[in-house]
């Protein structure tokens, strides 16, 4: 029984070792194995990504054969621009027509009213020459006319010696078709309060209003005449003085050319 016993735990022993060394042989194995597995796989996943790159390359290629290429592109040259040569001639031959029609209707202008203003003086006293002046502004042509020749210190009846001023004046602004003609009343600010008058606002649009009716009356036609009253607000001169009052109140004609406003450069 004893040497049974022995034998039994010999065997215990002997089977406790092999399995211990099927155990150690079977790790042995496995490690190989999946090392060999995973290097299959890396190696796969290797060749299908090359693959992949190779195809993608080929269909750039096949699809956008010039993409490495630089674009070349030919274009005809353009034909003379002969029409704009003729063109620029045309406006140059046109600037040139201007300018000479410019320059001959400034001097028609200035002979006019050298003429217009010598057949005024001629009729007014000598002491009230200086109240009718024609002056050149930037877009404009101005005639000034004095209190002294045109109304009584605060009143809005045209004098009868202006009648014959007024047919003068109308018939130059008749002849120059296509200028508006703008009639504003200035006074000095001496205030006054009368029934008529109020105030110098009324006073100067009624001064301007009997001016126009006096044009329109010698043939100059409504249609291009409007009025304005600015009453002391745009003096001549500073209004200390009784000479400068006296200048200040007036009424100014104005010829303005609104269809064209280069137009209004040639009165300069």
């Amino acid at each position: 029984t004893k040497e049974l016993k022995n034998q039994l735990e010999l065997s215990e022993r002997k089977r406790i070792q092999l399995q211990k060394m099927l155990a150690r042989k079977t790790v042995e194995e496995e490690v190989p194995l999946w090392s060999m597995v995973d290097l299959m796989t890396l190696l796969l996943v290797f060749f299908l990504f090359l693959h992949s790159m190779s195809a993608n390359k080929t269909s750039l290629k096949v699809n956008s054969p010039n993409i490495d290429r630089p674009t070349i592109e030919i274009k005809t040259p353009p034909p003379p621009q002969q029409p704009v040569e003729n063109e620029s001639l045309a406006e140059s031959d046109k600037t040139l027509t201007e300018l000479v029609f410019t320059t001959n209707k400034n001097t028609n202008i200035d002979k006019a009213i050298n003429r217009l203003r010598t057949e005024v003086l001629n009729v007014v006293d000598e002491k009230d020459k200086d109240v009718f002046s024609v002056r050149r502004e930037e877009n404009r042509l101005v005639f000034v006319l004095g209190e002294r020749i045109t109304f009584r210190e605060g009143e809005a009846t045209l004098l009868e010696a202006y009648h014959f001023i007024s047919k003068k004046i109308a018939g130059f602004i008749a002849s120059k078709k296509g200028y508006q003609v703008v009639i504003s009343g200035h006074t000095d600010n001496t205030p006054i309060n009368t029934e008529k008058f109020p105030s110098n606002l009324e006073l100067s649009a009624a001064r301007a209003i009997n001016v126009a009716k006096s044009l329109i009356n010698n043939g100059v036609s409504a249609v291009r005449v409007s009025i304005q009253g600015f009453s002391e607000y745009q003096p001549l001169f500073d209004n200390t003085l009784s000479e400068n009052r006296q200048a200040n109140r007036r009424v100014e004609i104005s010829l303005i050319n609104e269809r064209n406003p280069k137009a209004d450069q040639r009165l300069n």
